[in-house]
């Protein structure tokens, strides 16, 4: 393969990190037919569909929503481009108007975003991707991923309310449910559900030699989210434990809570949470304290 050739492969890997590209724009940088068909015929690239093919180091997800004629999108777009997403395992791709209604293969969720054009990216991009989440997500997962991209600082508030401008009032509303503060889903979700239940919920505080805390509920209940990411390995454990003596030492009561669960033995930790609330164990020492 001639130096040419070489670099206009590696322009277009450039022009798309997913790996993926039009064949339109290949031509752009200088491939001529007859290099594509060689190219093909070695192997550094595929043929996804008529007009956009992948290299052989493409994102799988991409490369297969673009093979589907479509665009990744909405919650695989959302999680593509870093941001927290509620448990899924189905593929999100945006359809043309024009491929709507084909069959839809197993694991593959086809998303559309009222009002947008069709697809001619192989990824949504942040805005488009979550104006389509907002279909597939309830009202808990629209606040999770948002938080997620305002801790993040993907979009600001002042864009998100410019871009859900003209989405349902359902949708408008969550935007004042938020909290930018946010450190994760499982964050997000604990504050959500107990703030819909009445409870007033403190993010992100910080108690002397203990440091921020995820979550107070009133004076004395702390709650914290552990992932297994942040919240494993000798280190962390053992940081873990300390905090929680610290914590106790002031007064108060430590319940740490998983991934696992918040979204999969919520029916059996609400119960738990609720109880000690009922009780006024939350409050300041000898208010009802038990």
């Amino acid at each position: 393969m001639s130096l040419t050739m070489e670099r206009s492969v590696q322009a277009a890997d450039l022009l798309d990190r997913h790996g993926v590209v039009r064949r339109a724009d290949l031509l752009a940088l200088g491939v001529s037919r007859s290099q594509l068909d060689r190219l093909i015929g070695a192997g550094r690239l595929r043929r996804l569909r008529q007009g956009w093919y992948a290299v052989p180091q493409a994102d799988p997800k991409v490369a297969r929503a673009v093979a589907l004629g479509g665009t990744l999108s909405c919650l695989s777009a959302l999680r593509y481009h870093g941001v927290w997403v509620p448990h899924d395992h189905d593929l999100h791709v945006r359809m043309s108007e024009h491929h709507r209604h084909r069959p839809c293969p197993g694991g593959v969720r086809l998303c559309f975003a009222k009002g947008r054009k069709a697809p001619k990216v192989p990824v949504d991009s942040l805005p488009d991707a979550l104006l389509a989440a907002t279909s597939c997500l309830d009202a808990e997962g629209i606040v999770i991923v948002l938080d997620s991209i305002l801790n993040q600082r993907l979009l600001d508030m002042s864009e998100l309310v410019e871009l859900f401008a003209d989405s349902p009032r359902r949708v408008r509303r969550l935007l004042a449910k938020t909290d930018a503060k946010s450190e994760s889903g499982t964050e997000s979700a604990i504050r959500f559900r107990l703030r819909r239940k009445g409870i007033s919920v403190s993010t992100q505080q910080y108690l002397e030699e203990v440091g921020r805390v995820d979550m107070r509920v009133g004076a004395r209940l702390i709650l914290e989210a552990d992932s297994v990411e942040h919240h494993t390995g000798t280190t962390s454990y053992e940081r873990d434990r300390r905090r929680d003596r610290k914590t106790v030492r002031q007064g108060k009561f430590v319940m740490r809570l998983t991934y696992r669960q918040v979204f999969f033995e919520w029916d059996d930790v609400e119960p738990d949470i609720l109880d000690f609330v009922r009780k006024d164990r939350h409050r300041a020492r000898g208010v009802g304290a038990a």
